[in-house]
């Protein structure tokens, strides 16, 4: 198994208040949500389907808490994953 840590960026649309995470770390991934919980949970399904496409399994993840950048349009989070080989 490998573990690793995901960095998140998550943007704010100043004309609709729309959460958006993108991620450095992982080509492709993005993520929408109303409300940091809906986005929490939608961030965690974009990179649950992300690593199966790549033929892993997700077996964890966890946040590891909100670190704001400067002003509240922009919030980093860390994602600590643990993955494995597809069977």
């Amino acid at each position: 198994m490998e573990t690793k840590i995901i960095q998140i960026e998550v943007l704010t649309s100043n004309q609709t208040g729309l959460l958006v995470a993108l991620s450095p770390d992982m080509p492709g991934f993005m993520a929408h949500g109303r409300s940091p919980e809906e986005l929490k949970g939608r961030i965690l399904a974009a990179l649950e389907a992300l690593i199966a496409a790549r033929g892993e399994t997700l077996v964890h993840s966890r946040f590891l808490g909100d670190e704001p950048i400067g002003s509240f349009e922009r919030t980093t989070y860390k994602v600590e994953t643990e993955t494995a080989l597809a069977a």
